[in-house]
């Protein structure tokens, strides 16, 4: 069930929660001046119930709940199908959740004062209830997404030429993905993408407003174009009062989000970066700290503690190295061009065996964000050690380039673990062929109620799963038998066992066992690859930091001064981000 206001319904419901004015002691000027307000957007949930998951409504309501509470914050929640407290219990379930063995439930996502997460009400937000607002003196905007993310297929112009002049994504313009619980006329309305945000952000919010963001959810780093644009060559240029904090990089998925939560499982920057500015447990809502109100040491932190693929980025790190990408592309044409990450290896190396030489050099804000940086290089590189006993050269003053290597080594594992992976999936279909034929054939006469659900369910697989959702949904609000279509769904493509082991006619032990044994060496063939690939990212994640320094170092010994003072302001505006 989507719920959609109209624009003016939202003008109540988007109204700041009370609001403290200064006493007449604190005046501008022998004027009485309205105090600071934080005005917070909050937006999870996106998708549709299927994809709504436990762990992103989990920590939508702590959030919710930690800056509810205070008074300077004018919060407005966005999630799933804008479920609360008060919702009628006819209005359908929209969250999934993993019983841990296997089986979706939905549950009800229900938190106060929400709405639901759709493209017309975020955008109406903005249009008609921030674009309405008087701002005054020290107010701020916060925007924090902990939704899914994807490249943006609906527009045929965010790509680049990559390697061998093929064209590739340019993840220039990706999604956050909004609710839509039901096909619609308008699929790209799924899509809030950077481009649509940034021009309402802009529209709506005076220049002079600083405005922060946290984002979570895939592909999540290209929202740092919010805090600056690109000319034509990709060289970019800062804004001056945005800037945030991501999960990832522009290009690939993040961790974290999932149906199935529990301590062992549950990671990321999605669950890391929450607790460290709430102080509440994401999976109790228990204090389990004092929260970390500085955004930029709440992302830090965050880092320190994420134990899997995540590469957490800041705005000025993702300038620099959109900048060094922009420059590199440049030199590729010029005959005396030298490869652009020799270039960065050298300066990494002048770097680190004249530290205190390069410093002085810096800007103190630089020289301050430099320090920083270096001294949380040496903390993940002893971290990934720790977590990782494989990867001592790390602590034997591994350099930028030693530690390109690496990371390329193991994308090499991970990319023929994937190929392995898919081999005995085939494998295992053409060995389940006979078994599933057998069975469709023995339910042309179903005999029971469940034979009778389950030859409906096998008719609905090769449809368009979105069509067999929103008919399943219609079916049975309470989205009962979607469950169960869920499940047969999970046993039929993952093991043909369920059915084979209910008439020993179907199949032969022996070909059951092949099947097992196929299923456990893929099982053990990803378990492999996803640990690679958690290997993978925190290298990444140590090489991102590195070339972020080596940039400004050579930017610094290059002289390029309005390209310093950009990175400068924004790493002001990181460094004065604060959750309210």
């Amino acid at each position: 069930m989507e719920v959609v206001l109209k624009s003016q319904e939202l003008s109540s419901l988007f109204e700041p929660k009370q609001l403290k004015f200064v006493s007449a002691e604190e005046t501008v000027e022998g004027e009485l001046m309205p105090k600071p307000v934080q005005r917070t957007l909050l937006l999870s949930g996106g998708g549709n119930s299927t994809s709504n998951h436990y762990s992103q409504y989990l920590q939508a309501k702590r959030v919710e709940k930690f800056l509810s509470k205070e008074p300077g914050v004018a919060l407005t929640t966005f999630f799933g199908s804008g479920l609360t407290p008060k919702s009628p219990a006819s209005v359908p379930p929209d969250v999934s959740r993993d019983d841990g063995g296997g089986a979706i439930h939905f549950i009800r996502g229900e938190i106060p004062g929400n709405h639901a997460a759709t493209y017309q009400n975020v955008q109406d937000y903005f249009k008609s209830k921030m674009a309405g607002n008087s701002w005054n003196l020290g107010d701020q905007f916060f925007l924090f997404v902990a939704d899914h993310g994807m490249p943006n297929s609906w527009d045929p112009t965010d790509i680049e030429v990559g390697d061998e002049n093929k064209e590739v994504p340019a993840y220039d313009n990706n999604c956050i993905n909004l609710w839509m619980e039901e096909p619609s006329l308008y699929p790209e309305q799924q899509c809030l993408s950077v481009s649509t945000l940034k021009d309402w952000v802009q529209t709506a919010i005076p220049k002079n407003v600083p405005v922060h963001f946290v984002m979570s959810q895939c592909y999540s780093g290209g929202f740092h174009l919010l805090g600056y644009d690109k000319d034509e060559k990709g060289f970019p240029h800062a804004e001056e009062n945005i800037c945030g904090f991501t999960a990832i990089t522009d290009d690939t998925t993040a961790a974290g989000c999932t149906s199935f939560v529990n301590e062992d499982v549950y990671d990321g920057y999605e669950r890391r970066m929450a607790e460290a500015m709430t102080g509440l447990s994401i999976l109790t809502g228990e204090s389990i700290g004092t929260p970390i109100l500085r955004l930029s040491e709440a992302h830090d932190k965050a880092i320190f503690l994420d134990n899997t693929k995540d590469v957490p980025l800041r705005t000025s790190e993702s300038y620099l190295l959109d900048y060094w990408k922009a420059f590199a592309r440049q030199e590729s044409g010029k005959e005396s061009a030298k490869n652009s990450d020799v270039v960065l290896d050298k300066q990494w190396k002048k770097l680190i065996d004249d530290r205190q030489k390069v410093l002085n050099t810096m800007s103190p804000s630089l020289r301050k964000d430099m320090e920083r940086r270096l001294q949380l290089i040496d903390t993940l590189q002893k971290q990934v050690v720790k977590w990782n006993s494989e990867q001592k050269f790390l602590l034997d003053d591994a350099d930028l380039a030693s530690i390109r290597q690496a990371r390329k080594g193991i994308e090499g594992s991970i990319s023929k673990l994937g190929e392995e992976s898919a081999l005995l999936s085939e494998e295992r279909r053409e060995k389940s062929k006979p078994i599933n034929t057998k069975y469709i054939l023995s339910l042309k006469n179903p005999k029971t109620e469940g034979d009778r659900e389950r030859l409906e369910f096998l008719t609905l697989f090769e449809m368009d799963h979105d069509v067999v959702i929103a008919r399943l949904k219609k079916e049975d609000p309470s989205l009962k038998k979607l469950e169960r279509f869920l499940k047969t769904e999970d046993d039929w493509k993952k093991n043909t066992l369920a059915w084979a082991e209910e008439d020993e006619k179907r199949a032969k032990p022996s070909e059951i066992q092949a099947i097992r044994d196929l299923l456990g060496r893929r099982q053990s063939v990803n378990v492999q690859k996803s640990r690679l690939e958690t290997v993978e990212g925190q290298l990444r994640r140590i090489e991102v930091q590195m070339q972020a320094a080596a940039v400004v170092a050579w930017l610094v010994e290059n002289k390029s001064d309005p390209v310093l003072a950009e990175v400068a302001s924004l790493v002001k505006c990181e460094t004065e981000a604060d959750t309210f």
